[in-house]
């Protein structure tokens, strides 16, 4: 009898065992899905006016981003760019996520439009062509992030803290 119980025993362990290897491992998975960032544009630009760094701030359309940035946003699954309202202030953020297989063409994009930039703020309002020059780049996920700005750090800080609430859900 006693081996009876034994063996019972042992079985109901082992199908407590395995069901939660099977828990552990669509946790597992669940998380590793999530792991791709998204953010939250309308809260990003709310952080970023926050800041104060970009005026009363401008969200640029997508035909402005193809003639101002000169990129095709039909490359791009999600885009945002904000940039400050006047003109002669060269601070701009810019998120890009670039369509599979697009990555560096659309780097290779932002260069020239960077290039053309500085060129732009060192003819036009020279103070503001250091900016230009110590722009800031970073891959955050699928996501290329451009920014020019007085404080790079706070720009930064304010896109961290755009990400979709189900990122920092899971996280």
């Amino acid at each position: 009898m006693k081996k009876l119980i034994i063996v019972l025993c042992c079985m109901v362990l082992l199908c407590s065992c395995s069901a939660n290897d099977e828990t552990a491992s669509t946790d597992t998975s669940a998380q590793s899905a999530s792991d791709t960032i998204e953010y939250d544009f309308a809260v990003l630009e709310s952080n970023l006016a926050d800041t104060g760094l970009y005026g009363n701030g401008v969200v640029l359309s997508a035909e402005d981003i193809s003639s101002q940035l000169l990129l095709d946003t039909s490359l791009l699954d999600e885009y945002f760019v904000y940039r400050h309202d006047d003109p002669l202030k060269a601070s701009i953020v810019i998120v890009l996520q670039p369509t599979a297989g697009n990555e560096d063409s659309i780097k290779t994009s932002m260069t020239s439009f960077l290039d053309m930039y500085k060129d732009t703020f060192d003819l036009y309002a020279p103070e503001e062509y250091a900016l230009v020059e110590d722009y800031y780049t970073i891959d955050k996920g699928d996501y290329i992030i451009y920014t020019v700005s007085e404080d790079n750090s706070a720009v930064i800080n304010a896109i961290n803290r755009s990400k979709n609430k189900l990122w920092y859900l899971v996280h």
